[in-house]
């Protein structure tokens, strides 16, 4: 009985040396990463106005328009519009000359303006515009007026 007792612990003795022997001399771990992604989409793609008045004004609901943040971080949206084949963009309507504005009050031109700022990814802005129509126009063809919501990473 001593015997086995003795063997037995030996055996355990045995077994911890080992152990602390074999404990490991390095340890790792795993970096985990998500690249930044920076997108934004829209409900509409067109908003159809037709046959306007000269000096019209015409506007959507103020929340016709929604932007979508698509990314994976809070974005900043800017708005800015660009010339058609025959006007282009201004304060006021005038001759060739159209008047947009991001309701209530922003003028859109060539030159980004804030449309909104910190949206969540995956949250949502709504908006709205009015265009006033140019006081003349040489042109009696439609016009296609280019208007882009940008995203960037909320500031």
């Amino acid at each position: 009985m001593k015997r086995g007792m003795l063997l037995g612990l030996a055996l355990v003795m045995l077994l911890a040396a080992v152990s602390a022997a074999s404990a490991a001399s390095t340890a790792g771990f795993n970096v985990k990463v998500t690249l930044q992604s920076v997108g934004v989409s829209l409900n509409q793609t067109e908003w159809q106005l037709g046959t306007v008045v000269a000096d019209e004004v015409t506007a959507t609901a103020a929340d016709y328009f929604v932007a979508t943040n698509e990314g994976n971080v809070a974005e900043d949206f800017t708005i800015v519009a660009a010339a058609s084949a025959d006007w282009t963009p201004g304060d006021d309507s005038a001759a060739d000359v159209f008047r947009l504005r991001l309701l209530p009050a922003t003028v859109i031109k060539t030159t980004a303006v804030a449309l909104a700022s910190d949206v969540a990814a995956g949250g949502t802005h709504s908006f709205g515009l009015d265009l006033k129509a140019p006081s003349s126009s040489t042109s009696g063809s439609e016009q296609i007026i280019p208007v882009t919501v940008e995203a960037a990473p909320a500031a």
